[in-house]
């Protein structure tokens, strides 16, 4: 697959006689029919005869979009989150005032049971006005941590309550450390500032609190739901849109912009990580926006993220209770009985919410789709040539993958598609995701260029793997083929000078595993471990047997893995007791006895037989090349 798009700007252009079938995804397929024999056209139809085609239309319902500034303005985050986030700076203020007010009173008690003058008492009373700069007159400051007063201005004080230990009965530097730490500095008032009238300023200030809380009462009370839309979604009408939105529009009190709350919410969030709070909110607006029939598809970069949202689910009202809401996971570490849980339709009128990596990109499509919810994360396969490693990291999605996510919804009916970045990072977004010819070692396919002679030359040749691969659609960075060849030359398959292969390198292009990996098959025969060895080498090949539990079971698949590994702490080993297992039971007919075993074990008897089906594989590709059969030999 990887040359192909190569190899056919070769093929010679008299075949009068091809076919061609074109399917291109997202368009509507196109058939080209046998050409037509040249001698039976007339003279004027041989110029520039166009194919006949065959049109197969499709039909699908239209599917809104929105991102993220249209989620912050909708599910009106911003306001609700900067809302918590003062209520919980009032509290801690309060805590603050109010052991700063018990200080000041043990000290004013202290300070009358040495029988102070009555002036020192009108002193002592003003001190206590103040929040954290004690002033007795308008040229007197004390420090409240150990008592030391007659400074003479502000600067000296500040200078002083740097290096002060507290000692007098002050406050303890804990104490100060733990609550001063989130002092809102607008609230400290200065030298000058606290002269006057204090008084008449804390009316003041007590009168503004207490009519801004009736209004945000009055607020409550007007619009229990905020950024809502009251009545529900019917699939047909613009999602979002009824009656009553306007209404609601104008009587919200925001006065934020889209783009002051993007802003807003990026300098509080790193858009890197999925913000499962704001995740939650949305998810929130769609079951309390739209009917109850639309199954809602989320997107995840991984398994990690995928459990961690789940368990917030499984915590939070209204989506615990399993007789309206019913969770599946959709993932390639997920048994298949459970994958296929995700097809059904729910009963009782229960609203679906499927949490998935990019497997429901494409091999997947749920019909019952309404909502698609997309982080835009996913985790891509990357090599990079300098390091000379493969990597599996989450990446940005393209947008060609942004579009096909939109897809997954509107199969049945209308949908709704919601984007988790905003139109401005849509924009950034490359366009398709690159070739998996950049993205992965190159020394099979070297090998393959060799054995089908499709670059005969040496690698400064015009026919040469370097310049047959430049050819490419996309060609692969020149480094990552010359890493390719320099590791099939150490691997001594390959020459160095004409790249031809050897003995070595026609044995590693038949077996059907990665050149390093192949080599250490055919070194376990000269050993005498051929089974055991093939048998590791198919696994290492392979996806992982073991499926991904529940949180509440991951103890329990752990304490099975450590038993399989017999304490060796060693995948391979794990994996080699399990197929010894598995010869076991089916040289005794008990293969019944092998899927309980998988099943108390969480591993999936699917992959094991897939294991086992390539062991036998590689078993007849050694054969072919006059190696005796790994079964022969012992494990």
């Amino acid at each position: 697959k990887y040359w192909s798009g190569v190899g056919i700007q070769n093929i010679p252009s008299s075949m009068p006689d091809q076919e061609e079938l074109l399917l291109l995804e997202e368009e509507t397929p196109t058939i080209a029919l046998p050409k037509k024999n040249v001698d039976d056209l007339e003279e004027e139809e041989k110029i520039f005869l166009p194919p006949a085609e065959i049109s197969i239309p499709g039909r699908t319902y239209p599917v809104q979009e929105f991102f993220l500034e249209d989620i912050l303005s909708m599910t009106q985050y911003i306001s609700h989150h900067t809302t918590t986030q003062q209520t919980d700076m009032q509290r801690m203020e309060d805590e603050l005032s109010s052991l700063i007010q018990t200080k000041q009173e043990q000290a004013l008690i202290q300070s009358w049971s040495h029988k102070p003058s009555s002036s020192n008492r009108r002193s002592k009373k003003k001190q206590s006005a103040t929040p954290i700069i004690s002033i007795g007159n308008s040229h007197s400051l004390t420090c409240i941590m150990c008592g030391k007063s007659n400074f003479k201005s502000p600067e000296e004080l500040g200078t002083h309550v740097a290096l002060c230990d507290g000692g007098g009965g002050g406050i303890s530097m804990e104490e100060l450390e733990e609550k001063v730490r989130n002092v809102d500095p607008n609230a400290i008032m200065g030298f000058d500032d606290a002269r006057g009238n204090e008084e008449e300023e804390e009316d003041y200030e007590d009168y503004d609190l207490h009519d801004n809380d009736k209004q945000e009462d009055d607020d409550d009370d007007d619009d229990d739901i905020p950024g809502l839309a009251m009545g529900k979604w019917d699939g047909e009408s613009p999602f979002g849109v009824a009656d009553n939105i306007p209404q609601l529009i104008s009587s919200s009190k925001t006065t934020l912009t889209e783009e002051e709350m993007l802003l807003q919410y990026q300098t509080m969030h790193d858009d890197e990580q999925i913000d499962n709070t704001l995740l939650l909110e949305l998810l929130k607006y769609i079951v309390q926006s739209s009917y109850g029939d639309g199954a809602v598809l989320i997107f995840f970069p991984g398994w990690q993220e995928i459990t961690e949202f789940q368990m917030m689910l499984e915590s939070t009202p209204p989506f615990h209770n399993v007789a309206e809401y019913n969770l599946f996971v959709l993932h390639s570490g997920v048994p298949s009985k459970d994958q296929r849980k995700v097809f059904q339709r729910c009963k009782g009128g229960a609203r679906k919410i499927v949490l998935a990596t990019n497997i429901a990109e494409t091999s997947v499509t749920i019909d019952d789709v309404a909502f698609v919810v997309d982080t835009g994360r996913a985790k891509e396969k990357n090599y990079d040539p300098h390091l000379k490693t493969s990597t599996l990291q989450p990446v940005w999605v393209s947008q060609a993958s942004a579009k096909q996510r939109k897809g997954r919804a509107g199969r049945t009916k209308a949908g709704v598609c919601f984007h988790l970045f905003s139109r401005r990072r849509h924009s950034s977004l490359r366009l398709f995701t690159e070739s998996e010819l950049l993205r992965t070692p190159l020394e099979e396919l070297c090998l393959q260029c060799k054995k089908l002679d499709l670059a005969s030359g040496g690698p400064e040749d015009a026919d040469g793997i370097p310049a047959f691969l430049a050819k490419a659609l996309t060609p692969p960075h020149p480094k990552s083929v010359s890493n390719a060849l320099e590791l099939l030359v150490e691997l001594g398959a390959m020459d160095s000078e004409t790249n031809e292969l050897t003995d070595l390198g026609q044995c590693l292009s038949i077996l059907s595993l990665e050149p390093r990996v192949g080599k250490m098959v055919i070194w376990s025969h000269l050993l005498g471990c051929a089974k055991a060895a093939s048998s590791m080498a198919v696994a290492m090949s392979y996806k992982s047997p073991f499926v991904l539990p529940p949180a509440s079971m991951r103890r329990a698949a752990d304490s099975a893995k450590v038993e399989l590994s017999d304490r060796s702490e060693s995948d391979q080993i794990t994996i080699l007791n399990v197929l010894k297992f598995r010869d076991k039971v089916h040289k005794s007919g008990r293969q019944n006895s092998f899927f309980n075993f998988c099943r108390s074990n969480f591993l999936s008897p699917p992959t094991m037989q897939m294991i086992s089906d390539l062991r036998k594989n590689v078993s007849r590709e050694l054969l072919s090349l006059g190696f005796p059969s790994p079964t022969m030999q012992m494990i």
